[in-house]
């Protein structure tokens, strides 16, 4: 099978003058900004493809320059339909400036319209729009005079009124994923948000067209694994294994978290945390002549990562720190545990403890890394962990 990965410049040579191609995507959410701008660097440079036809539910873009708004070039654009304009400035411009043919169909409805491409249907049965902007009789969804085809239009099934969404061939579809392998298969465990990515990839597909993924990581089949992370590179030597297997490296990350209690045990008072309750700091190095003692990380930025474990510890707090019903994991200072018939707010409260008493000690701020669920936006303890 040929390989299908390929860099950016590669991939949008596929796309053609005239082409409709439809992108994921929600504000910087699963937006292929590296795809985007190569099919921005290929138009300025050699003046193609021309006439696109782009195709969006939700805005890639960020209210200023990135995302979709990279795209907004004369002659590059012939016709947007988009669900959300409000974060592709650029693009909007062009709309009312009477520059290209362009629709603002139901954000919602777009998405779903995806599905129905996909399918190979007609288009989209929907009563969303009935007599707003989007009825045919109200402009049907036209942003200016340029726009003259009807996208919607107007039926009646059974003495009821519903809006039609013309379905039309998708030729490219561009999304981001995060990891892919020689065969195409594409990942999303890093993505915020899966989005369209799903139903835009098979409707390109059954078009007949293309679906170009932006990823971070690649897979090859049969590739030994990388490893450069301390405990594991010490553990595999330790087990005297020196050219180790996907699963060697599995059982070793599962066997430094069961040591720190970050394995779930029935049997193991010390795994029933969110993990590591605290994020690793980072601070200027100036602040480091106050610390000398402390173990860091250089960073690139001219900054340092300092441990939160050590942080807490020297604050006070060792592991096995008991304050009621709560406490310190036994093997690792990071994890706060409830030890018994604890609340949620039995946890906070420990949490903001702590993050106080090393905020007076250090003059560092410790910042949560679990999400908080069920708690009012104004919840003072909340309020001040994320602070």
């Amino acid at each position: 099978m040929r390989n299908k990965i390929v860099d950016a410049a590669e991939a949008v040579a596929i796309i053609r003058s005239g082409d409709t191609v439809a992108s994921s995507g929600f504000v910087g959410v699963g937006t292929p900004d590296e795809i985007i701008k190569a099919l921005e660097r290929r138009f300025v440079q050699t003046g193609e493809p021309r006439d696109l036809s782009l195709v969006f539910a939700a805005a890639p873009g960020d209210g200023a320059d990135r995302g979709l708004n990279r795209l907004a070039h004369p002659g590059l654009i012939k016709r947007l339909v988009g669900g959300h304009f409000g974060l592709v400035p650029k693009l909007a411009r062009m709309a009312v400036d009477n520059h290209v043919e362009a629709y603002n169909l139901p954000l919602g409805c777009v998405s779903h319209l995806f599905r129905e491409i996909a399918g190979r249907k007609a288009g989209l049965l929907s009563k969303v729009g009935l007599g707003t902007f989007v009825d045919p009789a109200n402009g049907g969804g036209k942003l200016n005079a340029r726009t003259t085809e009807e996208l919607v239009r107007l039926i009646e099934i059974d003495g009821e009124q519903w809006l039609f969404y013309k379905a039309f061939p998708i030729n490219v579809a561009i999304i981001r994923g995060t990891t892919a392998d020689h065969n195409g298969n594409i990942s999303m465990e890093k993505e915020a948000l899966t989005l369209d990515n799903l139903a835009l990839a098979t409707a390109a597909k059954n078009c007949k067209g293309f679906v170009i993924a932006q990823v971070a990581f690649r897979l090859k089949r049969g590739a030994a694994p990388t490893v450069t992370y301390p405990d594991v590179v010490r553990h595999l030597a330790q087990q005297t294994i020196q050219s180790p297997t996907v699963k060697d490296v599995r059982d070793a990350v599962l066997e430094i978290r069961r040591a720190k209690g970050m394995v779930l045990n029935a049997e193991d008072s010390d795994t029933r945390s969110v993990g590591s309750f605290f994020m690793n700091p980072v601070v200027d190095r100036t602040l480091l002549d106050r610390l000398a003692a402390a173990p860091h990380y250089l960073m690139d930025n001219d900054s340092v990562k300092i441990p939160a474990a050590w942080l807490i510890q020297q604050s006070g707090f060792a592991c096995g720190h008991v304050d009621g019903a709560v406490g310190l994991s036994t093997k690792h200072p990071l994890a706060i545990i409830n030890r018994g018939g604890a609340s949620a707010r039995d946890i906070l409260r420990l949490a903001r403890r702590i993050k106080l008493t090393v905020r007076e000690r250090f003059d560092i701020n410790l910042r949560p890394e679990p999400v908080f669920v069920g708690f009012s936006p104004d919840d003072d303890d909340v309020a001040f962990l994320t602070s």
